[in-house]
């Protein structure tokens, strides 16, 4: 009898917490980036790549999704963006782990980077040197 009840809350569970795709919504959220790494110096039109570290979100259903840019001549704002969905997943946590994204270096001078970060946490602000 005791076997039978696991059975059963078993499969509720699962029928519970699958769902079907049509029951599934996603919410777009920004992901805290730990750290990005970028060459300190560059020439006039080289590509310039940035990786991002940071941990997208814990097993339960969140994915990194895109990073957002506004590129202006002498600065980029770059924001993860994830995805959560209401569904839960029971995957590893997700991590950035480098995830590049190229720029071209438009104007000699300074380039100003700046992450965005959800509520309550700093921005990350670095400069490149373009020669």
């Amino acid at each position: 009898m005791k076997t039978l009840l696991i059975i059963i809350a078993s499969t509720l569970s699962m029928l519970y917490h699958c769902g079907s795709e049509s029951e599934t919504k996603q919410f777009d959220f920004i992901i805290a980036v730990d750290s990005i790494v970028h060459p300190q110096q560059v020439m006039l039109k080289d590509t310039i790549t940035v990786k991002f570290y940071g941990k997208v979100g814990a097993w339960y259903s969140r994915q990194f999704k895109h990073i957002d840019i506004v590129q202006k001549d002498d600065s980029l704002i770059l924001t993860a963006v994830g995805a959560w969905y209401s569904v839960i997943d029971y995957r590893k946590d997700t991590y950035l782990d480098g995830m590049e994204r190229k720029f071209l270096a438009r104007r000699t001078g300074m380039l100003h980077i700046k992450v965005r970060q959800p509520d309550g946490v700093k921005p990350i602000e670095h400069s490149i040197v373009v020669d």
